[in-house]
């Protein structure tokens, strides 16, 4: 957790490598139970780690959009973060990625897919018009946008999850979060 540049080595030179990874194992992995692995419907599930997380200045919660409110938010652009590469012919970087993807049109997205992926109301579609867009090894990137939480101030709401990335001209598949928060709350445990 917290990595941000894959080229510092913690075991070689840890004092240059500020602020430092921290690590934890999974102890358990809660999958949707109607998760289809052909179509990658109900592609979510909750990992519980090891050990409990100590948040720092580089690793901070992402909340869930909880409230009626902010399940029924929509946004037209989303920001995303990951390791993957942008485009087929690039590297994969060294140093954590963001940007922000464009909603894509439903109908847009069921015809430049393929066939057998889900295209339902439980998911949504980004970046498949040339703007950017996540590419390979982006799968579980979180998807989300700031929002005003409450009075103290603006939090980083997560929305989705990447399923099925795209590249370029294809768009991505992600897991619609808000449509999944009933499953969540019943399955989150102490």
């Amino acid at each position: 957790m917290g990595e941000y540049d894959t080229n510092c080595n913690v075991y070689v030179n840890a004092s240059d490598c500020v602020p430092q990874p921290r690590f934890a194992g999974i102890s358990s992995i809660t999958a949707h139970p109607k998760f289809n692995s052909d179509t990658f419907r109900n592609n979510i599930a909750l990992v519980r780690l090891n050990r409990n997380v100590e948040f720092e200045d580089n690793i901070q919660p992402i909340c869930l959009p909880v409230t009626e409110s902010l399940k029924e938010q929509t946004h037209s652009e989303y920001i995303v973060a990951g390791w993957g590469r942008t485009t087929w012919d690039e590297d994969y970087p060294n140093i954590l990625q963001k940007g922000s993807v464009q909603v894509t049109d439903r109908s847009e997205c069921e015809d430049k897919s393929d066939d057998r992926f889900y295209i339902g109301r439980d998911v949504i579609c980004v970046g498949s018009n040339g703007t950017a867009n996540m590419c390979e090894w982006e799968d579980g990137a979180p998807l989300g946008y700031p929002t005003r939480y409450n009075e103290s101030g603006v939090r980083f709401v997560q929305y989705g999850i990447t399923s099925i990335f795209g590249c370029e001209t294809l768009p991505s598949i992600i897991t619609y979060v808000p449509r999944y928060m009933d499953w969540i709350l019943a399955n989150l445990r102490p």
